[in-house]
């Protein structure tokens, strides 16, 4: 009788965080769905690479 209480108990909190996870996944991807959502600035490849280099080692400025 204890072990199916505690097993009832054990399964119960699973559940629950379970639930918590889903619910603060589902808030993640509602919030950073609304981010993709916004038109970005065009620039090409080339220039997006070139400016990562030139910022990471002035070296080749």
């Amino acid at each position: 009788m204890r072990r199916k209480l505690q097993a009832t108990k054990q399964k119960t909190l699973i559940l629950l965080d379970e639930v918590r996870f889903l619910r603060q996944r589902y808030k993640y991807l509602l919030k950073n769905h609304s981010l993709k959502s916004q038109p970005k600035e065009e620039v090409p490849k080339l220039q997006k690479l070139k400016t990562q280099v030139l910022l990471v080692s002035p070296i080749f400025s």
